[in-house]
């Protein structure tokens, strides 16, 4: 009696071994010994484990071999910009802002035919798009307000029971900001993990990916100041100078939960929520100057973002293998 069971409690404990993903194996084997780290996996082997077999799923109903599809959403997250402004004829400036440039982002991609058995039905997927910010401009630094100084020394003049020293002269101030010169532009590669959802006609996708964002920026600085350089004699000085410009290329990693609430026999609908770090590619750094030499500006972008998504995605699961 025991011999027939033993090989049964063998042949189940081979196909638990199966519905374990590979990737997931393999990387409970790497990982160094970090708890939380190993933790987290395999809390996600269990999710995984008890849920019912995504290939006997799979099984029972025809697989798309192509699923073409058009996202739709938005995108954030913290950039740190740094910026100095080195004046010949007074005080200069330095320091950083922190900004959350919301982007609107438009893409399309799709995803290729499973090519395996493995638990999860791996697929490729690929997509490309456009963002469009939401703010034309960021400043970098700004220090005082920019105006018409001469109105003040005018009214200094007038009274001349009033002394001031130059620096406390209305009008004067001085910035760095950056422009965004049309949409950005994105890109991403990656692996689509499906395992069923709760809820019918769905499932969920677990998709590690690599990103890539690019866009143009033109770097501008303004300073006007006023000196003294005799008693309750004021002189104002003006500078103003763009810089050609600039690309930046960013590149990552990042990865994302696609929930699929709705598959119907031609057009599947779905929500997802992303997360990517990228680093700037290139120098970070763009110095210039005005062109009568009253100002040098320095700018300086952020060297890692990182950035998070959401949004909803229309597929077509007409292609049938």
């Amino acid at each position: 009696m025991n011999s027939k069971v033993r090989p049964q409690a063998a042949t189940e404990l081979q196909v638990v071994r199966r519905r374990v993903p590979l990737p997931i194996r393999l990387l409970l084997r790497l990982l160094p010994r970090v708890p939380t780290c190993r933790i987290a996996i395999v809390g996600a082997t269990i999710f995984i484990l008890a849920l019912p077999d995504v290939s006997e799923a799979r099984a029972a109903s025809d697989e798309p071999s192509w699923t073409p599809y058009a996202e739709f959403g938005f995108d954030s997250g913290e950039e740190i910009t740094g910026a100095t402004v080195v004046s010949s004829v007074g005080a200069g400036s330095t320091g950083s802002n922190s900004s959350d440039p919301t982007r609107l982002r438009f893409a399309a991609g799709a995803l290729t035919p499973s090519w395996t058995s493995l638990a999860g039905q791996p697929r490729l997927f690929f997509q490309g798009g456009v963002d469009f910010h939401a703010a034309g401009s960021e400043r970098a630094i700004e220090v005082g307000r920019i105006g018409v100084p001469e109105d003040a020394i005018a009214r200094l003049t007038l009274n001349s029971n009033i002394n001031n020293d130059a620096e406390d002269i209305a009008g004067q101030g001085q910035y760095i900001r950056q422009e965004y010169i049309g949409p950005a532009w994105n890109a991403a590669l990656g692996v689509a993990f499906t395992v069923p959802a709760p809820w019918d006609d769905g499932s969920i996708r677990l998709k590690p990916l690599a990103a890539y964002e690019g866009e143009r920026v033109r770097i501008e600085g303004r300073l006007t100041q006023v000196s003294e350089p005799s008693e309750n004699v004021f002189v104002v000085y003006r500078a103003m100078a763009r810089k050609n410009p600039r690309t930046d290329h960013r590149l990552g990693v990042g990865g994302e939960v696609e929930l699929v609430f709705f598959q119907g026999e031609r057009v599947e609908m779905s929500a997802f929520a992303n997360v990517r770090y990228l680093w700037l590619l290139g120098g970070r750094s763009t110095e210039f100057s005005d062109s009568t030499g009253i100002a040098r500006f320095e700018w300086r972008g952020d060297a890692n973002v990182l950035r998070g998504g959401l949004g909803f995605r229309v597929g077509w699961t007409g292609f049938q293998r």
